[in-house]
């Protein structure tokens, strides 16, 4: 079977987000969701655009395509510069579309039983959540960015 959209998706996105969904304190399951994420645009446009499909039509290249990612959702930018920092070790923050400047800016914090923000949680003890922390100096989940993130695969996908 070829690689195709939804067979990428099936194979390693939707699988590297389950395992991070299980274990969302993990730093090395946050970055494989994030990466095979953000590559499921090159999948997707690229594999569409070889075959004159018109979901693609529109766009002349895959810059194009990602900037209609980051219209659809809030997110795109924040894995894409999440992805590229943690492969390169710092994006060019200078770039307007870069919102996360660097692969550290990605951490993992302790959640105690005590914080008051979690009040219908019971933990018997501590977790740990993955943050990543953006260029404007907002701290944000890890899983709020790839929980958005695949529900905008999941529309684009039907």
């Amino acid at each position: 079977m070829q690689m195709n959209p939804k067979y990428y998706y099936d194979s390693f996105v939707k699988p590297n987000y389950d395992e991070f969904c299980d274990d969302e304190g993990s730093i090395r399951k946050a970055f494989n969701a994030i990466l095979s994420l953000f590559h499921m645009t090159d999948n997707y446009f690229n594999y569409y655009k070889r075959r004159g499909d018109p979901r693609v039509a529109l766009f002349g290249e895959l810059k194009d395509f990602q900037k209609h990612m980051d219209g659809i959702t809030p997110y795109f930018n924040d894995v894409q510069s999440m992805a590229n920092a943690y492969k390169h070790l710092y994006a060019n923050s200078g770039k307007a579309h870069v919102t996360v400047a660097s692969g550290g800016a990605v951490y993992v914090e302790e959640i105690s039983e005590n914080d008051t923000s979690l009040d219908n949680i019971n933990f018997g003890g501590s977790v740990y959540t993955v943050y990543y922390l953006k260029k404007d100096g907002n701290s944000m989940p890890v899983m709020d960015a790839l929980s958005g993130m695949i529900k905008a695969w999941k529309n684009l996908l039907q």
